[in-house]
This record gives structure tokens, C-alpha cells and sequence, in this order.
């Protein structure tokens, strides 16, 4: 009897100890850590050096002293049928005024011709251009204009180019451009060029520089 007691207390230890190893579970290896993302450093980013002169219609820096010279006020036309214009975002400044018939015509301001490129299509002369021209002491270019406006240009003396009037000289500055006279009419094909209005105020007596 004791015989019998003591297996079956050595098989019940027995069988404890292999379900206790059968359900021991290996350690479990530790997780690498998460990879940290990597960080550029940027090298610190030099400011653009001022510019020593300023634009006196913009106020924005300039490589070169323009605050001493004349700008040029070109009439510019607005019709739809006239687009593109031309040298529209090479003006300092632009007006845009309500004309006859409930159209508006632009008088783009350019303080320098460096770099402006064709300009068009060119438009005829109202009187309130012309103030608005000599409010900056402009060099004012236009093809044709009001008889109010004629009359204005010459008592107010006003130093113009004219590019249906103005002879010889003042033609020079001027030229139709064939496809628009073709697509667009006659009257919407007129340009001209910042190099061509300098080229003709070089050779003419109007001042390059603001007047007293």
C-alpha cells in the first residue's frame, strides 16, 4: 500500500513538472528602438544685399539713381478686341480712366525704358491723361487725341510724341504690327518700344531729367 502511494505521488510530481516546462514560454527579446528620422540642418540662408537707389514711383531698391529722370506716360488701349496689351507688366504705375462711350482707355508710367520691350496697342490723347501725364512730368506718347486734347498739348506746352500727328521723328517710334492690323483692325495695331522712345529722346531737345 505504501509502495502504491509513493508512484502515485512520484507520477503526479512527475507530470507537474513536464506541464510546467511544456508551458514555460522562451524570454521574449527586446524591441529595437524606433529609428529616429534624421535632421538636416540648413545652413542659414544669406539676405539678399539692399539695393543702393529707389524707384520713386514704386519705392522698391534700384541698381542705378532713376530719381532724377523723367518717366514716359503711354496711353495704352483697353477694348477687348485690342488684347493682349503689350509692356503692361513692365509699367511703375497705371491709370485706368473711363473714356467716352463707358470704354476705358490705361496710361502706363514708366520711370525707365531699360528692359520694357514692345508696348501697345497705342491710344489717342484726352485731356485728363495729359494732367495725369504731367503730374509726373512725363514725356507723354499717344497716337492722335481730342481736339480738346490738341489744344491742351500745345498751351500747356506739353513735350510729346505723337504717332498719327507728329511727323517724321515721331513716326520712327512707332510701327503697325501686321497680324494685329490683320486680326484686330487697323486702329488697335499701333506699337511702340521702350528702345524706340529713347532712341528718339536722345536725339530730340526734350529733357531727360526732371524740369524746374
Amino acid at each position: 500500500m505504501l509502495y502504491r502511494k509513493s508512484l502515485t505521488a512520484l507520477l503526479a510530481l512527475a507530470l507537474t513538472v513536464g506541464l510546467t516546462a511544456c508551458s514555460s514560454k522562451p524570454p521574449e527579446e527586446p524591441e529595437p528602438p524606433e529609428s529616429q528620422p534624421s535632421v538636416s540642418v540648413m545652413a542659414p540662408v544669406e539676405p539678399e544685399p539692399a539695393l543702393p537707389y529707389v524707384n520713386p514711383l514704386t519705392g522698391e531698391g534700384c541698381a542705378r539713381d532713376i530719381a532724377q529722370k523723367r518717366p514716359v506716360a503711354v496711353m495704352l488701349n483697353n477694348l477687348k478686341k485690342a488684347l493682349p496689351q503689350l509692356g503692361v507688366s513692365q509699367a511703375d504705375i497705371i491709370y485706368e480712366v473711363p473714356a467716352e462711350g463707358g470704354i476705358t482707355r490705361m496710361l502706363a508710367v514708366y520711370q525707365s525704358l531699360e528692359d520694357v520691350g514692345s508696348i501697345g496697342s497705342i491710344r489717342s490723347a484726352r485731356p485728363y491723361y495729359i494732367e495725369l501725364a504731367l503730374g509726373h512730368d512725363a514725356l507723354y506718347v499717344h497716337a492722335g487725341g481730342s481736339p480738346e486734347a490738341y489744344a491742351d498739348l500745345k498751351s500747356w506746352k506739353v513735350e510729346h510724341i505723337d504717332g498719327v500727328n507728329g511727323g517724321a521723328s515721331h513716326d520712327a517710334v512707332f510701327w503697325r504690327d501686321a497680324e494685329r492690323r490683320k486680326m484686330k483692325g487697323y486702329e488697335h495695331s499701333l506699337l511702340t518700344s521702350g528702345e524706340r522712345i529713347q532712341s528718339f529722346w536722345d536725339d530730340s531737345k526734350y529733357s531727360q531729367t526732371h524740369r524746374e
